[in-house]
């Protein structure tokens, strides 16, 4: 129970950091599902919802090495009919030029970077990785830092399906 408040909180603080609109309102978490959690809030007007989760186990080919919180998202954005937008942070800048791997049973997917945030490179594919998350277990995500760290990130898909859902139930498009 205390792992999952300090998941949401971490959630919490860290989105509202990124959030630099005046405007921008603390997220609100809607529900927490197992290793994911439901979030909204509004940012000039405009809803967002996303679901969201970390890491349960992270790897680098470095010793002590130092990074802020990292993040998996969905996103739903009705305003700008985005549906199911994902990305991720990984709490370190990414080696410029580099890609990330993110890996669901047997799919992979490549996501481009920039500063610490990585997107899909073919946004055609994004309801692909949304439908590996439904029905995967894990997700391992690789990335290189600039300083060459490689990193493995494996996040658990238990409880995914619910909070997508309950994202879609909270920002229809």
């Amino acid at each position: 129970m205390q792992k999952n408040i300090r998941f949401c909180l971490t959630i919490i603080a860290s989105i509202a950091a990124m959030l630099t609109s005046a405007t921008a309102q603390t997220p609100k978490l809607h529900q927490e599902y197992k290793a994911w959690g439901a979030f909204s809030h509004s940012n000039n007007g405009k809803k967002i919802c996303f679901a969201a989760t970390q890491p349960i186990k992270s790897e680098a080919n470095k010793e002590n090495i130092s990074r802020d919180p990292a993040f998996f998202f969905v996103s739903r954005e009705p305003s700008d009919n985005i549906v199911n937008e994902v990305n991720l942070t990984i709490g370190y800048p990414f080696k410029t030029g580099s890609e990330v791997i993110v890996q669901i049973g047997s799919d992979k997917f490549e996501f481009f970077t920039q500063g610490d945030g990585a997107w899909i490179k073919n946004a055609a594919l994004e309801s692909a990785v949304v439908d590996a998350i439904k029905r995967g277990s894990n997700m391992i995500i690789t990335g290189t830092s600039q300083r060459n760290t490689i990193t493995t990130d494996t996040y658990s898909l238990s409880g995914a399906t619910a909070a997508i859902n309950r994202i879609t139930k909270e920002c229809p498009v």
